[in-house]
């Protein structure tokens, strides 16, 4: 229908799941103000002109990559330099968005540290940042030992379902013995 000549303000309403990524106005007397980042096009119609107006939306892609390192501390019961029952491994914990929205209440949770406290409040798109995690060393027991390595996995979600794992392989360095046998006649 034909509109009065005057200023009009057009929006779309947002719809869950998806992201508006465009606006963009064919005005033949370029009156029109866009603004995307609040969904809004601002139109100054003169009479008998037509506006076109067309938003783009993208679907929400909420994505991240958990990235978990850990670090031995052969230091803890002597000797140094192999591994012992009792020595400990730091576990580091980041997250990367790899998706197309901000990230919210990222929780890294790991069955191996059961008390593990590591949350990153919020993340942008594109951003990486790493939590500060609280009770994030174990400590090797002998099945570690006789193992030769630590194998464990973590998961990162967040509260707009995203998720990923990531599994650590820690080798634990074991004592060398050299034997050397001489005969003497």
């Amino acid at each position: 229908s034909d509109l009065t000549p005057g200023f009009y303000t057009v929006t779309e309403p947002g719809e869950t799941g998806w992201g508006l990524t465009g606006l963009v106005c064919v005005d033949p007397t370029t009156n029109s103000i866009v603004d995307v980042g609040a969904g809004e096009a601002s139109i100054t119609l003169d009479g008998n002109e037509t506006v076109t107006c067309t938003y783009t939306n993208t679907e929400d892609n909420p994505a991240l990559v958990l990235t978990k390192t850990g670090v031995l501390d052969d230091t803890v019961v002597p000797p140094s330099g192999i591994s012992n029952v009792g020595d400990t491994i730091t576990y580091s914990f980041s997250v990367e968005n790899t998706g197309n929205v901000a990230l919210t209440n990222i929780d890294v949770t790991d069955p191996l540290l059961p008390t593990l406290v590591c949350t990153i409040a919020n993340l942008a798109v594109g951003a990486t940042d790493s939590c500060t995690p609280t009770n994030n060393v174990y400590t090797l027991v002998a099945g570690d030992i006789t193992a030769a390595e630590r194998v464990n996995t973590a998961t990162a979600a967040s509260d707009e379902g995203a998720s990923d794992d990531d599994t650590e392989t820690v080798p634990l360095p074991a004592p060398a013995l050299v034997l050397t046998k001489t005969g003497v006649l």
